[in-house]
């Protein structure tokens, strides 16, 4: 059961994705990877693993590409789960050396990314999803970054009450940060699509950004 901050988070989450076209919302969880990007890369060159990284940006690029075009559905399916099985392997390889990705900062845009699948591309293309997952899964993608913070959050602070978790949680810098920019980037993009000059330039700016720092 998710925790009562998450369960906000999601309802919060929900709101304010409420209005957004389709295509604003693929532009508003590409903004929301973009702002993984750097952790994973940190955490891909730590572990002496540039192959996760390059496979890793091949896969935001062609996210991004799909965005730029307004398409609903993207075209290059197979370049983007060939890369994905590419990390997952190199993953595993790492997991015999020791080295788990889960729980660390590189986790949340994997998560991203694989979410991506169900709403960047034709649902036809993954014969085992059961419904129509494109909201749920924006909002998933939006919520990458907050839900991560808590869980750190949650694991540093040991055994507190309940009240206190909440107080923590919510006076924490990246907490707040996180959520006023997931707001700010669905009003940018409900006024300000169409202007890509700018949606990259955010992009681009969120690339250098480690929101977990």
């Amino acid at each position: 059961m998710k925790h009562i901050l998450l369960e906000r988070l999601d309802s919060e989450l929900s709101a304010v994705i409420d209005g957004l076209e389709r295509a604003q919302a693929l532009a508003l969880a590409g903004l929301s990877i973009s702002r993984l990007w750097s952790p994973f890369e940190k955490w891909a060159a730590e572990n002496r693993a540039p192959k996760l990284a390059e496979w890793g940006r091949i896969c935001v690029n062609t996210l991004w590409e799909q965005i730029v075009q307004e398409e609903l559905y993207g075209r290059d399916f197979e370049k983007y789960y060939r890369c994905l099985d590419k990390i997952d392997g190199r993953l595993e390889r790492l997991y015999d050396q020791e080295i788990a990705v889960e729980e660390s900062p590189a986790y949340p845009l994997l998560e991203a990314l694989n979410s991506a699948l169900c709403c960047f591309f034709d649902p036809k293309l993954l014969p085992g999803l059961q419904r129509d997952s494109f909201w749920p899964d924006i909002t998933a993608i939006a919520g990458q970054g907050a839900e991560y913070i808590y869980d750190v959050i949650f694991s540093d602070a040991g055994t507190i009450s309940e009240h206190d978790l909440i107080a923590l949680v919510e006076s924490d810098p990246r907490w707040i940060a996180e959520r006023r920019r997931i707001k700010e980037d669905a009003a940018f993009l409900k006024a300000h699509f169409k202007d890509k000059t700018a949606v990259l330039h955010q992009k681009e700016a969120y690339m250098q950004l480690d929101i977990f720092a």
